[in-house]
């Protein structure tokens, strides 16, 4: 089963969620249910007399107890054949279709203003506003191959300042023995989970009293800490880094230095002593620059490694808060190394040296490492466009032709669903043939089919960096040859 049709099933299932929601508790305020990774979920408002429908009223309405309820019901519903009809509708349509639906009427009122098309899906007597896709009938989805989860609360469009809504979320796969395998291999990772061992082990905990997201960690976990801070701190003295401390709050002023006060939304509120406001540091940065600035320091002394093992506090929100992989108090071993230009290729390489080594101590060998290319991306068609208009004539047709090869080497090799990758591959095509019409000589086309070979190869840094350096000799040896040519090769150089 492919990944579009997948998705059409989890969103499918999810309408059907809110259709038997809705059956419980005529009142309830639907928001949004997408797909997600492996399922889906619903976001609901429950109405306060949900409990006098059949309901297990707690404080949202909604509980555990009920889910095994709500997929029987489903099931039902499945089977019954309903099909998902797509309308069309416009503005005033939509508002008088969800007039008692206040989450509905802010997207309406949101797509409204950027001119979107509005589209319900209506299955049964459930209509909702949706852009699709789903399944053409219910009987296309398979009733062993899903299952209602858990109920989660969260906030209207993730902001902690608007209503908590209940989230219910749902598994679904393309049979029953996927969604078994998921199951089970969940089951498992429940038992290896850190938060669990952590309590079991006398490792470490985290008390309501104290705050959630600060840890506490008991002798066992203390020892541990002592034990790989040693061991990280033996590493950075091999390769010449000096330990310095730095206190855990600070003056607001350093951060306006910085930069960090306007933008960092992180912070937890100042303290006022003294006529000034003080910060508990959610970045050690700002700290190791004011430190290097106190003293005089020659070229050489470069390059200059410090390091510090120290906590910072960053206020994240609660509900992304989770044992101790999201916290309020995390530590760090932090390096700031202070060097001339020509030496940040040897700190880079020690650095990654030194990161290698550890990951393997603790059994960590097979990883990579990606640095994003979207500043790429974007200078492409701005690249794509003056190098063809340097080999051509026509700057209409190189403007189209940049466009069409500058967005399809990303969507082809990462597109979603085949429509995707059709659409991409056409993109890829019309900019190859628009190229060959601009481009008559063959070797000015082997040059440029060298700079798009080498553009994939960033856009796929693992699967073909491999062939860079030859793409890059094809590239400048034809550079060479054209510019024998006649083609003016500074400019080339200089859009380079």
């Amino acid at each position: 089963m492919n990944e579009e049709r997948l998705s059409n099933i989890r969103h499918s299932l999810s309408h059907l969620l809110a259709t038997v929601v809705r059956e419980k508790d005529p009142g309830v305020k639907l928001a949004i249910g997408p797909v997600i990774e492996n399922g889906f979920y619903y976001d609901f408002e429950f109405s306060k007399d949900a409990d006098l429908r059949g309901m297990n009223a707690e404080e949202r309405g909604i509980s555990e107890k009920d889910l095994p309820r709500l997929q029987k019901r489903i099931k039902e519903l499945v089977r019954q054949g309903l099909s998902f009809v797509s309308k069309e509708v416009s503005v005033d349509e939509a508002r008088k279709l969800f007039v008692n639906q206040p989450y509905k009427l802010e997207l309406i009122e949101e797509f409204a203003q950027e001119d979107r098309k509005l589209t319900v899906y209506e299955t049964g007597n459930f209509v909702d506003l949706c852009k699709g896709g789903h399944v053409e009938n219910t009987k296309e989805i398979d009733t062993d191959a899903f299952k209602i989860t858990h109920i989660a609360g969260a906030y209207w469009r993730g902001d902690e300042k608007n209503k908590m809504l209940t989230r219910i979320y749902g598994l679904a796969f393309e049979n029953k023995d996927a969604l078994d395998t998921y199951l089970k291999n969940q089951e498992e990772a429940k038992k290896r989970d850190h938060r669990k061992l952590g309590k079991d082990l006398e490792i470490f905990t985290i008390i309501d009293d104290i705050g959630p997201g600060l840890p506490l960690f008991y002798p066992n976990g203390a020892i541990l800490r002592r034990l790989v801070e040693r061991y990280i701190e033996e590493e950075q003295e091999k390769r010449g880094y000096q330990p310095i401390w730095i206190p855990h709050i600070t003056k607001g002023k350093l951060y306006e230095t910085s930069g960090h006060l306007d933008k960092y939304d992180a912070m937890y509120p100042p303290m006022n002593i003294d006529e000034n406001d003080y910060y508990l540091k959610p970045m050690n940065c700002p700290h190791f620059m004011m430190l290097y600035k106190t003293q005089q320091h020659s070229y050489r002394d470069l390059p200059l490694r410090y390091t510090s093992t120290t906590t910072n506090y960053r206020y994240e929100k609660s509900g992304e808060l989770s044992g101790l992989t999201r916290v309020r108090a995390l530590t760090q071993d932090d390096c700031h190394v202070f060097c001339e230009p020509p030496q940040i290729e040897d700190e880079i390489k020690l650095m990654l040296e030194m990161i290698g080594q550890v990951y393997k101590k603790f059994g960590l060998n097979d990883f990579w490492v990606r640095f994003p290319t979207a500043l790429f991306g974007a200078l492409t068609p701005i690249f794509l466009f003056f190098f063809i208009r340097n080999i051509s004539k026509n700057k209409t047709l190189a403007y189209f032709s940049a466009f069409s090869l500058a967005i399809s080497p990303q969507h082809v090799l990462f597109s979603r669903s085949v429509n995707e990758a059709v659409i991409a591959l056409f993109f890829l095509l019309l900019g190859l043939f628009l190229v060959m019409r601009l481009v008559k000589k063959w070797s000015s086309f082997i040059l440029f089919g060298a700079g798009l070979l080498l553009t994939l190869s960033v856009y796929t840094y693992r699967t073909f960096f491999i062939f860079t350096p030859l793409i890059l000799g094809l590239f400048i040896f034809y550079i060479r040859k054209l510019g024998a040519n006649g083609i003016n090769l500074k400019n080339i150089y200089q859009l380079l």
